[in-house]
């Protein structure tokens, strides 16, 4: 019987791997564990680097797998997936089937599909994944002056355009004045959807020195309670990340932490000096070259 994943695909992009002769247990183990894919049940699944959710899932018999009769593993791709991780889709597929004896990458109906086949259902991953972002994010404000407000990744966050799409400028933490206790919950609102951010998004971090560094512009000494104002949600908001720094201190072992951190900084400047001293002498035989060859040119005239 075959199982079903808890995270049921719905993107209606769906392939199948076949095989001519008979794949057992052991040989879809070693493809999972090989190709680091994470196992749910009878199911291979793709997750992302970046938030963890799954990208698509591989599905078989359990029955037919134990028993060294499994033929096809169906594929389908999640309803939610990364803009831009459509060729990761399909090359996760191509190394599946290198792993696999006799594999092919088919249609549902199980034609085998050919290299640009393959590139064109990357495309339309990607097709999909913006109409799904497009859905999801709110449209361009225009302002009075003629300018666009484009909303940013957080919801506090947004871009400043010309009406052809020119960068002007960044608003890293955008309030609206408040009075102190609507400034309270709408500041530890906005907290809340920074850190689930940040939790949530390994390899597209958010720019939080930034962030932080426009909330502290808001702030004042105190909050008020006389008349609204942006300070009243800003200092929400930092009280939240000094509770949150204050926990990590308390838990996480930040001597450690910041051994670590060093220990980077100094790689990195290692690694700056080398790319640097590299420059100077790819520029130093340049320079040699054009030398000798205007040397040579001279000579021979």
């Amino acid at each position: 019987m075959q199982s079903q994943s808890p995270t049921t695909p719905a993107s209606g992009i769906v392939f199948s791997l076949t095989t001519t002769g008979r794949w057992n247990g052991s040989q879809i183990k070693d493809a999972t564990d090989n190709l680091r894919l994470s196992r749910d049940g009878c199911s291979m699944v793709l997750v992302s680097r970046d938030t963890g959710k799954p990208l698509a899932v591989l599905q078989y018999d359990g029955f037919k797998s134990a028993t060294g009769m499994l033929k096809r593993i169906d594929v389908e791709l999640s309803a939610v997936i990364e803009l831009g991780m459509g060729a990761v889709v399909v090359a996760t597929l191509e190394a599946v089937r290198d792993e696999l004896d006799d594999c092919a990458i088919c249609t549902p109906d199980g034609v085998e599909m050919v290299l640009s086949e393959l590139q064109a259902a990357a495309d339309a991953i990607d097709a999909m994944a913006a109409q799904h972002i497009k859905a999801c994010h709110p449209t361009p404000q225009r302002l009075s002056d003629g300018s666009m407000r484009v909303p940013g990744v957080l919801s506090f966050m947004h871009t400043t355009t010309t009406a052809r799409g020119r960068w002007l400028s960044d608003c890293h933490f955008h309030a609206e004045p408040m009075t102190h206790d609507e400034g309270q919950r709408e500041g530890m609102r906005m907290a809340g959807e920074f850190l689930s951010h940040v939790r949530a998004n390994k390899t597209r971090p958010l720019p939080v020195t930034q962030i932080i560094a426009a909330a502290l512009g808001c702030e004042v000494p105190s909050p008020t309670w006389a008349k609204p104002s942006t300070a009243n949600v800003s200092r929400a908001f930092l009280d939240v990340l000094v509770e949150m720094v204050e926990a990590a201190a308390r838990h996480i072992d930040h001597e450690s932490f910041i051994k670590r951190a060093i220990a980077r900084s100094l790689e990195d400047e290692k690694d700056a000096a080398e790319w640097e001293r590299a420059r100077h002498r790819k520029t130093a035989m340049k320079a040699a070259a054009t030398r000798a060859a205007r040397r040579a040119a001279k000579a021979a005239a």
